[in-house]
């Protein structure tokens, strides 16, 4: 898999400009491993399961739980930024402090907490439906 042509790079960050509505499974993993800092090397010397379990232990959930979830999203905030989207389930997640997510997301504690506040409130407001078929919502 090789990182799609919109990616960017911004010092140590992967950055990403995608649609949400063109998400499928293998682009939620990979782009959200790449956003926590799993280079495409290390994403490509374990096998997808094992892949999976890294993702669930930043977000919560396998990327087929949250695909459908993201595009719900997506259909009711038209104008939501997937990484932004992306960094407030790592926050949900739990495992990061805020302080330890700044370096890791490349954003000050300030614009973080403003984001993460719009997204929950996204997140509070979009239509309840089960796509997290067989796992338990983390948040």
């Amino acid at each position: 898999m090789t990182p799609p042509r919109s990616a960017l790079k911004r010092g140590n960050h992967y950055q990403v400009d995608r649609d949400i509505s063109s998400l499928n499974e293998e682009i939620l993993l990979f782009d959200g491993l790449r956003f926590v800092g799993y280079d495409e090397t290390s994403l490509k010397q374990v096998m997808v399961e094992e892949n999976v379990e890294r993702f669930k232990s930043f977000y919560g959930v396998a990327p087929s739980s949250l695909v459908p979830f993201l595009k719900d999203l997506q259909d009711a905030h038209p104008t939501i930024i997937y990484r932004d989207v992306m960094m407030t389930c790592n926050f949900l997640k739990g495992e990061s402090l805020k302080r330890c997510m700044e370096p890791l997301w490349g954003l000050g504690s300030s614009p973080i907490i403003n984001i993460f506040f719009q997204i929950i409130l996204c997140m509070m407001n979009i239509p309840e439906r089960n796509t997290f078929v067989g796992e338990l919502i983390p948040w």
